[in-house]
């Protein structure tokens, strides 16, 4: 078996993702960031002396960090996890219909599927249609449909398909979404943060149990073509007391 090496990871991208602290549901990916790191900070040392003996304790208070450069304005859904505030929505008036969305060549059973789009009040998506070689799927008995919490809609696997398979349905979009955030005394969320990072065979996943977002969120507009390079947000999680940091390195 082909032994762990650590150092090969350092080459490769890291996934950042967030969600609720002690949740375990579906992280959110806060994407499209640069110069990603993960450090410790152990400078905080505590020292107690005594005058005849010297030393009597020496400790330090360890704080775990995030940090990332934000190169895209996030999705108001992003924006309702990491700040504190409301979010509300505005429904469309008619249905997106799609047609023939991929679901790749086979399933696995009991591995659920997410369709791509989802509908604006959280509900199931319609007219669902699952697709093979041609020939409708029966629904509860090749498959289920249900609502995770994500809210996306997906499809779990009760059949083995072995062909191309496509999924036809209808989704209501919000024509508009909002967030309200007021400008005073705010608590902070308390999430879980997690960076993954994968080569051809290996991967290190970072994880913080407990952090908070502590830094200046920001929307730039620039012209990039003027500008010659984007204005990105600071990200910057740091990790509450009595959190814990787990790195693990495995072999796919």
């Amino acid at each position: 078996m082909t032994a762990i090496n650590p150092n090969n990871l350092s080459k490769f991208t890291g996934i950042l993702n967030v969600r609720p602290a002690g949740s375990a549901g579906i992280y959110t990916r806060i994407a499209s960031v640069r110069w990603l790191t993960v450090w410790l900070d152990i400078s905080n040392v505590i020292e107690v002396k005594a005058d005849d003996t010297g030393t009597v304790y020496k400790a330090t208070w360890q704080i775990t960090t995030v940090e990332a450069e934000l190169l895209e304005n996030m999705w108001r859904d992003t924006i309702d996890l990491l700040f504190n505030g409301t979010a509300s929505d505005i429904l469309g008036s008619s249905a997106t219909p799609i047609t023939g969305e991929a679901l790749g060549t086979g399933w696995t059973v009991d591995t659920p599927i997410k369709l791509v789009n989802k509908n604006g009040d959280n509900t199931e998506v319609t007219s669902i249609i699952i697709d093979t070689a041609g020939t409708p799927l029966v629904l509860d008995t090749d498959y289920r449909v249900y609502v995770w919490t994500d809210w996306y809609t997906y499809i779990y696997p009760i059949t083995a398909q072995a062909w191309i398979l496509d999924a036809d349905y209808s989704y209501l979009p919000n024509a508009s979404e909002n967030f309200v955030t007021l400008n005073d005394t705010q608590e902070l969320k308390n999430l879980e943060v997690q960076i993954i990072a994968t080569s051809w065979i290996y991967t290190r996943i970072t994880t913080i149990s407990s952090a908070a977002f502590s830094w200046v969120y920001w929307m730039s507009y620039v012209d990039v073509v003027e500008s010659g390079d984007l204005i990105g947000s600071k990200l910057m999680f740091i990790s509450n007391k009595w959190s814990s940091t787990t790195y693990d390195n495995s072999i796919l």
